[in-house]
């Protein structure tokens, strides 16, 4: 399967909303985990879909597990992003989504960090030194992660 970022004036439009959750957690030094997705290549924060039934709160904790290994609590609700200028297109444009994502800061509560089936590498980076290629959409959360003093973003 194949994944791409697709990038235009409203593209949105084009396409139905998926629902997504996203996984902040910093490490004590402030760096964040960050995943290598075997589809596409990039980094990106560990998240994924909301799947029907299921509340985002468990979303995150599934999607980080499945991504990570680890099995995480989410303390709190950083932002809610929705780019109308971005879809992101799966199996060569069979499906196509303009995301919206919920972003919860976690924290670890067990299990060991490994790849997996969706990701091929991991790794703790600093906001200012993101490792490439990096996904264009995850950039402004991880610099609101970085910023959060817990006022929610919504973007």
């Amino acid at each position: 399967m194949t994944t791409e970022l697709i990038f235009g004036e409203r593209i949105g439009a084009t396409a139905p909303i998926r629902l997504t959750v996203t996984c902040a957690m910093p490490d004590t030094e402030g760096r964040f985990l960050l995943v290598r997705r075997a589809d596409n290549q990039q980094w990106v924060l560990p998240g994924g879909g909301v799947e029907p039934g299921e509340r985002v709160v468990e979303a995150v904790v599934r999607e980080t597990e499945e991504e990570t290994g680890i099995h995480v609590k989410p303390v709190n609700l950083i932002g809610i992003y929705s780019n109308p200028n971005v879809i992101i297109s799966y199996e060569n444009g069979a499906r196509r989504y303009q995301v919206v994502s919920i972003m919860f800061l976690c924290e670890p509560m067990h299990g060991t960090l490994r790849r997996t089936a969706e990701t091929i590498d991991f790794g703790y980076f600093p906001p200012d030194a993101l490792p490439e290629p990096f996904a264009e959409t995850h950039r402004e959360r991880i610099q609101d992660a970085a910023a959060f003093a817990g006022a929610v973003f919504v973007r």
